[in-house]
């Protein structure tokens, strides 16, 4: 990723020197490889995490903390279940689609739980 960033940083120094189109669009191909770099990282980093940390408490902050970056909101209200994305979903045959299915998954996960806790009487189901 560091490598496609610098690549990018230099292809942008030469279009605004000699705006070139061609550099231009080498730019935006660098960006593109840097964005989907991170995101495999991401993706593994969070894997890591989530099966390396033993401790059930830290574990649970974690996935809290996974779902508030993400702003997913799951709510139940007058017989419909509504989860809020701040943003459109991948296709699911798309790659790195977990980078967000992970998070909405522990977040609906996590609703649930809630549910369970207050009691099915309360939940409307």
């Amino acid at each position: 990723m560091q490598e496609h960033l610098a690549e990018a940083g230099g292809i942008k120094a030469a279009y605004e020197r000699f705006a070139s189109d061609f550099q231009y669009g080498r730019y935006g191909e660098e960006v593109e490889k840097a964005s989907l770099c991170a995101e495999r990282l991401t993706e593994k980093l969070r894997r890591l995490v989530m099966e390396s940390v033993a401790e059930p408490e830290r574990q649970r902050d974690y996935q809290e903390r996974l779902i508030r970056s993400h702003w997913i909101r799951v709510e139940y209200e007058k017989g419909i279940l509504r989860a809020e994305l701040p943003f459109l979903l991948p296709h699911r045959k798309s790659k790195y689609t977990d980078y967000i299915y992970q998070p909405l998954f522990l977040a609906m996960e996590k609703w649930c739980e809630e549910r369970g806790k207050e009691g099915a009487g309360d939940s409307g189901f």
